[in-house]
């Protein structure tokens, strides 16, 4: 068992629903609109909750109306607040996301008080028994890779979501026990085409070249592909998909939760991808992401369908 903590962003969703994406210098009529709690780490963060990890939480916000909202919402869902910091100088992040009749989005951020989240305030507030950390990369790049060396020379197992996609520093690899990119975030680490199973594995084994003990790369609807302690490939679930928003940070909070619980790697992708897979069929982040008892009951259920598949 770990004790995990989770350190990210948090950004207010304004999510429009339209026929397409527009193109530039186009305007689309939306044909609906909803607001919602989002951001790489909170979304991880309360993934990480629903599905039993009891993680610390560590997020920056701003003193305003947003900054307010989220608290209440971890406060509702049962999640610490304790390491929730405030700046009174800068406005809660704000993301603007425009979702497609296919359920395929853009996003465009404004970070806010994410980007005042630094190294010191991450380490003061992170709890002394924390032995596994999730990052991801909407804060200071800089700030959170000081983090993260101090907290791997400490011994703590650091995962790290490299999104949204950007070249890393040699020096932070052997820092990382996990390594969770997406194609295109693959791609951009190691300059190689990662369109298949079999260019994920070549991307995959060059990253654990430069140090990293464990690569999984996911694929969406392809699957994704272990490297390291194991080498496995993990077929995906396949559902008609209604908001594909956040689907890689519910992958990335299940795997969490599920390695801090104690179940190995494989398995934890396993119900990861569950998860994931589950959570597209519903519109939203956070109001998407299934809990741990209904993510095993639905990969029981299509487990088998997405192996036979392989």
């Amino acid at each position: 068992m770990e004790k995990l903590a989770i350190v990210g962003s948090y950004n207010q969703d304004i999510t429009f629903c339209t026929p397409r994406i527009p193109l530039p210098g186009e305007t689309v009529k939306s044909t609906g609109f909803f607001t919602g709690s989002g951001g790489k780490g909170s979304n991880q963060i309360i993934a990480a909750h629903l599905q039993g990890g009891a993680p610390a939480a560590v997020i920056k916000v701003g003193d305003d109306e947003e900054g307010r909202a989220i608290r209440s919402l971890y406060q509702k869902l049962g999640i610490p607040t304790d390491g929730m910091l405030t700046d009174p100088q800068e406005h809660t992040g704000v993301a603007g996301i425009f979702i497609d009749e296919q359920g395929r989005n853009c996003i465009v951020v404004h970070g806010g008080a994410n980007g005042t989240l630094s190294s010191n305030e991450i380490l003061n507030v992170l709890p002394d028994d924390v032995t596994l950390a999730g990052f991801q990369l909407e804060n200071d790049c800089e700030e959170t890779f000081a983090a993260i060396r101090a907290l791997s020379a400490r011994g703590v197992k650091i995962m790290l979501d490299p999104a949204p996609a950007r070249p890393l520093p040699d020096w932070l690899f052997p820092c990382l026990t996990f390594l969770k990119p997406n194609e295109f975030e693959a791609a951009t680490l190691t300059g190689m085409p990662v369109t298949n199973r079999q260019e994920a594995e070549r991307a995959a084994d060059a990253l654990l070249a430069r140090g990293t003990k464990n690569v999984i790369v996911t694929l969406g609807e392809k699957g994704c592909v272990i490297r390291g302690t194991v080498n496995a490939f993990i077929p995906a679930i396949r559902m008609k998909a209604v908001d594909t928003t956040g689907a890689g940070d519910i992958f990335a909070g299940t795997m969490l939760a599920r390695i801090a619980g104690g179940d190995t790697l494989e398995r934890a992708v396993q119900l990861a991808s569950a998860a994931s897979a589950l959570s597209v069929t519903k519109k939203g982040v956070w109001q998407s992401c299934p809990t741990e008892q209904e993510t095993r009951a639905f990969e029981q259920q299509h487990r088998s369908d997405a192996e036979e598949r392989v």
